[in-house]
């Protein structure tokens, strides 16, 4: 937070503090969340398995898989053929 000329205040989101409360690396979506809870429960299971269990494309899977990769929430080891998903715990 910080005051123009006017003495107004603007909230500066690079300097403002950051609330020890507000976790950055959560799913963003209870289907994130519903991914993250399938795959602890199988850890092999497949994208086909993960559509039909979200009711989504195939697209829409690999986007939220992904994002939950670079959130460091999921990693995937081994091949995409034969490999499986492990849930990172923090």
């Amino acid at each position: 937070m910080i005051k123009d000329f006017e003495n107004r205040t603007i909230y500066d989101p690079v300097n403002d503090p950051v609330s020890v409360d507000d976790p950055e690396n959560d799913p963003e979506n209870e289907r994130q969340k519903h991914l993250l809870f399938l795959i602890g429960q199988n850890r092999r299971i497949s994208i086909t398995e993960l559509t039909k269990e979200c009711k989504v494309g195939r697209e829409t899977i690999k986007r939220d898989l992904n994002k939950l990769k670079s959130l460091n929430l999921l990693q995937r080891i081994g091949p995409a053929k034969g490999g499986h998903w492990e849930v990172v715990s923090s």
